[in-house]
């Protein structure tokens, strides 16, 4: 019959092992912790130094028909812009010839409590002077594009003006017409006084519609007038895209958790040390009872 041989070993034990066979578990630990903390360095310079380029735009505003202000463009716009198709094949033709390398990678923000629109690109160290070229030029783009956008609201609101001149010319014949008929209502009073008991309910009936028809047609002018006013400031308000703050170039700290290397070499170190001395000890112990 074949006898199995039970070999305890506990907590106490391995405490016991650790501690015997410390110079062991000590020059693994050692030698682990400077392999990781080798591969450590490794990886911290050879990656690449990394460059946020961020520009701040302040977008443009054109006034609606109640007033308001529309902007231009919205973070949400600009992104949209910047993923289209079109867009991104006039970026690659017309602007990244001189900048062969930048990344093309925007990210499109909109800061809280602000109108404002943040674009960010992350660069490598060799294309940060390039990467705000690029960023000047994705500006230009922007503008020249809101240049179209504001030529064209211009012209409905000169059409508007001219609609407006055009009624308010019309309205001011109506009253010189009228004005004209009262100064005939009057000159046929005076040259009909003999016959005036006749044209007592004509006459002055017709004056008093003619002069409250003025009044009418003055009051509609003095409307336009304050729609034109309206107009005027809408087309002075028109006010293209601007820079916030000029692209500028700042160190990314990327967050590679290097601590990680060392600490995870020297626990993974003390493991194997530990687990070798155990095995050793187990090994030595099933010998004895053998």
């Amino acid at each position: 019959m074949i006898q199995v041989q039970e070999i305890t070993f506990n907590l106490y034990d391995f405490f016991k092992t650790v501690k015997k066979h410390w110079k062991m578990v000590l020059s693994i630990t050692a030698i682990s912790t400077v392999i990781s903390i080798s591969t450590m360095g490794i990886k911290f310079f050879s990656t690449p130094k990394l460059y946020a380029i961020t520009m701040f735009i302040e977008p443009g505003t054109i006034s609606g028909a109640n007033g308001k202000k529309i902007p231009l463009d919205s973070a949400n716009e600009i992104d949209e812009r910047i993923k289209n198709k079109v867009y991104r094949w006039k970026l690659k033709g017309e602007l990244i010839k001189p900048f062969a390398g930048v990344n093309l990678n925007f990210d499109v923000l909109n800061p809280e409590e602000t109108d404002l629109v943040k674009i960010v690109s992350i660069q490598e160290k060799n294309n940060a002077a390039n990467g705000i070229k690029l960023m000047n030029a994705l500006f230009v783009e922007f503008y020249n594009d809101n240049e179209e956008k504001i030529k064209i609201r211009k012209m409905q609101l000169k059409e508007r003006l001219d609609d407006i001149n055009a009624a308010i010319a019309a309205k001011n014949n109506m009253i010189e017409l009228r004005n004209e008929n009262v100064i005939t209502l009057n000159k046929r009073k005076k040259s009909l006084r003999s016959s005036r008991k006749r044209y007592n309910a004509a006459l002055p009936e017709k004056e008093k519609v003619c002069l409250d028809d003025n009044k009418k047609t003055e009051k509609e002018i003095k409307d336009l007038n304050s729609q034109k006013s309206k107009v005027s400031l809408a087309e002075a308000d028109i006010r293209n895209i601007a820079l916030f703050r000029e692209p500028k170039a700042e160190r990314v700290i990327v967050n590679q958790k290097l601590w990680f290397y060392p600490i995870g070499g020297a626990i993974m170190g003390f493991v194997i040390g530990s687990s070798l001395a155990c095995i050793i000890e187990l090994r030595k112990k099933y010998n004895d009872k053998v």
